[in-house]
């Protein structure tokens, strides 16, 4: 049992009380769940993936899980994303910069923004 500062079974301070007086928040109360283990064929698999990465780093989940399906391991492509998640593997591609104006651009300002329309 995990001890903490807020007393759930407090016969005058309810739990949402007791967190405002300690300034916590209410979702900190509930335990966390441990990490799930790999079963041994998923920990095998994990491997494969592994030796897989060092030759294609640009792989995902999807063709990821049709290079295992070749070896001999028959797993769904979700399945394969969870492991892939766990053992921090993932894929190595350019990101969208949608965000980013380009070098020399120019800035327009915004003319309407403080009237009324």
């Amino acid at each position: 049992m995990r001890k903490t500062m807020v007393d759930e079974a407090h016969p005058q301070l309810s739990v949402r009380r007791q967190c405002e007086l300690l300034a916590v928040n209410r979702n900190r109360l509930k335990v966390r769940e441990a990490p799930r283990r790999l079963f041994e064929k998923e920990v095998v698999m994990a491997h494969e993936m592994d030796e897989c990465y060092m030759h294609f780093p640009e792989y995902g989940a999807r063709r990821m899980q049709l290079m295992l399906s070749h070896k001999g391991f028959y797993a769904s492509r979700r399945t394969v994303a969870r492991i892939m998640r766990e053992v921090a593997v993932e894929a190595i591609y350019r990101k969208p910069r949608t965000r980013q104006p380009r070098p020399g651009a120019q800035k327009c300002p915004y003319l309407l923004r403080d009237r009324l329309v």
